[in-house]
């Protein structure tokens, strides 16, 4: 089964509630976080999203940016093209 890698890319500027939407839509349980430039950022795990949760980031309010809560550092940046 082929998969598009699309499904797996999301924004840093991204809402939570889109990664949340993704993850579950297309049953990922990662996706790589890109900037507005494309370059790579890091991973974000829906385990990652848990631990925001237990951290106090309000079940109300999943309104927050991804790069609240970005897993991996930004050295070695990668530019992802998401048409492709």
């Amino acid at each position: 089964m082929q998969k598009n890698i699309r499904n797996y890319l999301i924004k840093d500027s991204d809402k939570i509630s889109e990664a949340l939407f993704k993850i579950n839509k297309y049953g990922n349980r990662i996706l790589f976080v890109t900037d507005k430039k494309n370059q790579y950022l890091g991973s974000l795990t829906d385990g990652d999203i848990r631990r925001s949760i237990l951290k106090k980031i309000k079940l109300n309010e999943l309104a927050p940016e991804i790069d609240k809560i970005l897993n991996g550092n930004q050295q070695g940046r990668v530019v992802v093209k998401h048409g492709e």
